[in-house]
């Protein structure tokens, strides 16, 4: 069996997944030292990597689900800055200081072009044939009569 090469793209989305896994890891380690256990689902992002590094069809259905949820914490974050201006945050636990709404509105927005950029990646018909089975086709032929 041959193995398929990963696009860059395809690269470049695993490795943001393993970079956010990465940072969940580092905020639930922050968050024990403040006594404070936090189990975020998106360490399950550690995974998701390298499951479709892997061409893992479960992984990639993960994945599409994760940015489904990007799309909405995107959008809401964004209304939050429209109707509710300055936004509070909470970086690794610690509450930040209120941020006014140009930068909320500029960090949504982007993060919801990253998202996008990734979902179109995974649904890209070239990427999105690597996650299929690689089933060998026979061509049936009817007999001559």
């Amino acid at each position: 069996m041959f193995a398929r090469p990963n696009p860059l793209s395809l690269k470049i989305v695993a490795g943001l997944f393993i970079l956010a896994g990465l940072l969940t890891v580092i905020d639930i380690v922050v968050k024990l030292f403040h006594d404070h256990l936090d189990l975020n689902l998106m360490l399950l992002c550690l995974w998701i990597g390298p499951g479709l590094l892997r061409h893992s069809p479960t992984w990639r259905k993960w994945a599409l689900a994760f940015l489904w949820l990007g799309f909405f914490s995107s959008a809401v974050l964004f209304l939050m800055a429209l109707f509710h201006s300055p936004v509070d945050l909470q970086i690794l636990g610690q509450a930040a200081r209120p941020l006014p709404m140009f930068p909320v509105l500029l960090f949504s927005g982007a993060m919801f072009l990253l998202v996008l950029w990734q979902y179109r990646v995974l649904i890209r018909p070239d990427v999105k044939q690597l996650f299929a089975p690689a089933f060998v086709s026979y061509r049936l032929v009817r007999p001559r009569t």
